[in-house]
């Protein structure tokens, strides 16, 4: 794979990873001022549809998807689904930053996978990268883990698989649809399951068109769904420029930012234990992203 290539993933994974750590951000403070989690994912949803649809079709790119890809569509449209219900949920039961580290747990994942989908060869370095990486959620988990709404760690836990099915998934469907027609599809397909289960959830109330919602909460809302548009065009983007297992690491940078919006904006506090398991993670996604571009590089 050219170098050139390589980099454009690399930065768009980047500049996604700052784009995505503002959503979660935004919308517990949406949360904060009575907008239910699953009103702000449909919104959100609804906002990715049209922006991304309305790119798509000012740049006269096709809708099409191609028998080949069809396989990988459903998955990206299941893993947008579950990351889009489950991250957002488990934000109203478990602090953002605690949220973060379980979500980022998702590169381990593709790391791991990354042999048996993309032919990637799991060495030792790797498996031992890994194990660490577990140690550091441990680690990040243990003391405080009797005091945790388990709901909110079960919910964060299947949003990291989802994210983990993203990153392969869209690599491979990338290659075949421009990003924007291919967010807004992926994002058309999931609108009908956000909006029933938000109405479940809300007990049929929308609670954006009671007249007591506040403008600030709009604004919120309106902000998560342009940060979430911007950002998931870039990672598709990233993936398209290179392999999942070379760009999702680099993603490891939104856990950073986000917590330290979660510190400025929502004024959380981080336990020891928190911190240096998920520096651990960190670091150890990072090595691994820096002992990737070091090494011989790939043709995908």
């Amino acid at each position: 794979m050219k170098a050139e290539t390589m980099g454009r993933g690399i930065s768009a994974a980047i500049l996604a990873a700052a784009l995505y750590a503002f959503v979660p951000n935004l919308a517990r403070l949406a949360f904060d001022r009575g907008i239910p989690a699953m009103e702000i994912v449909t919104c959100r949803t609804v906002a990715a549809l049209l922006l991304m649809g309305s790119w798509a079709l000012l740049a006269k790119q096709r809708f099409a998807i191609p028998p080949e890809a069809r396989w990988s569509f459903i998955v990206q449209c299941l893993a947008t689904l579950s990351i889009s219900v489950s991250y957002l949920a488990s934000l109203q039961f478990i602090p953002v930053s605690l949220a973060v580290i379980i979500f980022f747990t998702a590169p381990i994942i593709v790391l791991v996978l990354s042999p048996l989908l993309e032919g990637r060869q799991l060495n030792w370095r790797n498996c031992l990268l890994a194990l660490t990486a577990f140690a550091g959620l441990a680690m990040a988990l243990g003391p405080s883990f009797q005091q945790l709404d388990p709901l909110g760690l079960g919910l964060a836990g299947v949003a990291a698989l989802g994210y983990a099915a993203q990153f392969f998934s869209g690599r491979r469907l990338a290659q075949h649809m421009p990003a924007q027609a291919m967010g807004s599809m992926v994002h058309l397909a999931i609108l009908p399951p956000v909006v029933l289960i938000a109405l479940w959830s809300n007990q049929g109330q929308v609670v954006l068109f009671n007249s007591a919602a506040l403008a600030s909460a709009w604004t919120l809302v309106i902000l998560t769904g342009l940060f979430y548009c911007a950002a998931y065009v870039m990672q598709m983007s990233a993936v398209k420029a290179a392999p999942a297992s070379v760009v999702a690491p680099w993603f490891n940078l939104e856990p950073v930012i986000t917590i330290g919006l979660a510190l400025l904006l929502l004024g959380e506090k981080l336990e020891i234990s928190h911190v240096i398991g998920g520096a651990i993670v960190l670091g150890v996604l990072l090595v691994n992203a820096g002992l990737d571009k070091a090494g011989p590089k790939e043709t995908p």
